[in-house]
């Protein structure tokens, strides 16, 4: 029932796409874009939450350099309808988008996402199984390897972005854990996932990035205290590898070093022999975890 949820005014429509409400009224009429009712008395225009779902597409649309025309027919053509709301139907448009290199269309999918579900369901069920499905076709060809790159380039920006924001929004007082890949590690995109899921955990991560050279971390102690360490790995080589310092740290300071990614699982016995927490590669298990022990 429409009528149930029609509770937003135009003007919060034009608020929305930063627009005259002028504006929203010629698109109304010219493109078909929203649907509001009437109230009666008064014939005031009254829209649903969809209405501003649909604003919300448009303005990104729009931020994209999209000329209204071609916006406008994306979103009333159906590629964004009602029906699109389930986590499957978002993946399957997501790996539709990056086969296609579409970087409007992959903006529109995320942003849709993230307004019907909370981020860590974004994190876990949308961007992880969208990673694990292209690592899957990495050697597929014609363009496997492209097509990874392409989507790691995209959620590289929005990722990064994004944590900067929660973490200048975040409060101080939240456990901090400093964050970063291990030596040789140049990709990161699932550490900056991870770190979105720390604070959505209120743990505060201080993100170093890739590749860190672990010598650094007592001089980082130092400016800025921090209640643990997490590391992370996919190729890392913990026979060529000097882990000493961190383990030496860890020891001097009473500190958890926690480290996760798949280079667990070749060398489990031996982080913990190091004195070293391993990390389940499912994230909610590893933020459990690292709560326990932060939290004692």
């Amino acid at each position: 029932m429409k009528t149930l949820s029609a509770i937003l005014t135009i003007r919060q429509i034009a608020q929305s796409l930063n627009v005259p409400v002028a504006t929203v009224r010629t698109w109304e009429r010219r493109y078909g874009l929203f649907s509001p009712f009437r109230t009666v008395p008064g014939g005031h225009r009254r829209y649903t939450a969809m209405d501003l779902e649909k604003a919300q597409q448009l303005r990104t649309l729009l931020d994209q350099e999209v000329p209204i025309k071609q916006a406008a027919s994306q979103l009333t053509i159906g590629k964004y309808n009602s029906e699109s709301t389930s986590l499957d139907q978002l993946f399957k448009a997501a790996v539709q988008a990056v086969s296609g290199f579409d970087m409007t269309e992959l903006e529109c999918i995320f942003q849709r996402a993230l307004i019907l579900y909370p981020p860590d369901t974004v994190m876990m069920r949308l961007i992880v199984p969208l990673f694990r499905y292209l690592d899957s076709r990495w050697d597929s060809p014609p363009q496997g390897i492209t097509e990874e790159h392409f989507a790691s380039n995209y959620f590289h920006i929005k990722l990064s972005v994004k944590l900067n924001h929660a973490m200048f929004s975040a409060q101080v007082k939240k456990k901090k854990v400093l964050v970063a890949c291990l030596p040789g590690e140049q990709h990161d995109l699932g550490l900056l996932l991870f770190s979105l899921v720390l604070i959505e955990h209120e743990i505060w991560p201080i993100y170093l990035g890739a590749d860190l050279p672990l010598e650094q971390i007592e001089s980082v102690f130092r400016t800025i205290k921090f209640h643990g360490v997490i590391l992370a790995g996919k190729l890392c080589d913990f026979e060529t590898t000097d882990l000493s310092p961190i383990q030496h740290f860890s020891k001097a300071t009473n500190i958890p070093c926690f480290v996760g990614g798949s280079v667990v699982q070749r060398n489990k016995d031996l982080l913990i022999r190091l004195g070293m927490i391993p990390l389940d590669e499912n994230f909610l298990s590893a933020i459990e975890t690292i709560s326990r022990t932060l939290h004692g």
